[in-house]
């Protein structure tokens, strides 16, 4: 009997693999050109970075081939969201991952690049997100899904003078204390633990 249990629960477990390696291999299918083109396009860049004396023709190419590197990528991305827009519940591990791929390039383009695919990427980003509040809440939890929550749904950035909101911290004895903390005495807290002088702020 449990020989019949352990071999049912092999078998289980070797369908959920090959679930996920087909899926995986979908998403790769949809982009196969796509990526093929592209891989194409960087050998040709990565020889272009590496010539020492560069042309003017050689520059003119250059800048074309970033030009259609940052194309294909996006289209890639794309691609693949679309894909995954598609799926129907319920949703592998394999899925999330490649969600939070797609996620992961859309945040990066859209806050730390310029040109013509940050608008896109942004849309990109809007369409992920919705795509994300479909996951049931054991996949938001794993670690894709917790990565992918920080891009989609990010912090309100912190601007000088924004007054701090009350917290709990522990003392050095262990202890938590309630109280209102200014940024420079948190700050000035946090370099101390650094520098090693903490005992100098106990009564901070």
């Amino acid at each position: 009997m449990k020989k019949l249990i352990f071999t049912l629960c092999a078998f289980i477990t070797t369908i959920g693999l090959f679930a996920q390696s087909t899926e995986k291999e979908e998403y790769e299918k949809a982009t196969a050109v796509l990526r093929a083109e592209n891989d194409a396009n960087n050998e040709i860049l990565t020889s272009l970075f590496r010539k020492r004396d560069r042309t003017e023709a050689d520059e003119k190419e250059l800048q074309q081939r970033l030009g259609v590197r940052d194309s294909l990528g996006y289209l890639i991305d794309e691609t693949i969201l679309y894909a995954l827009e598609q799926r129907k519940p319920p949703f592998s591990p394999r899925f999330v991952i490649e969600l939070e791929k797609v996620v992961s390039s859309a945040y990066t383009w859209s806050n730390y690049y310029q040109g013509n695919y940050v608008e896109n990427y942004g849309k990109l980003l809007e369409r992920a997100a919705k795509t994300y509040e479909r996951l049931p809440e054991e996949l938001k939890v794993s670690p894709p899904g917790r990565e992918m929550k920080t891009y989609l749904f990010p912090y309100p950035k912190v601007e000088v003078g924004d007054q701090m909101p009350d917290v709990e911290l522990p003392d050095l004895d262990g202890v938590m204390h309630k109280e209102i903390y200014s940024a420079r005495f948190l700050g000035d807290g946090l370099w101390s633990l650094h520098r090693g002088n903490a005992q100098d702020k106990r009564n901070l």
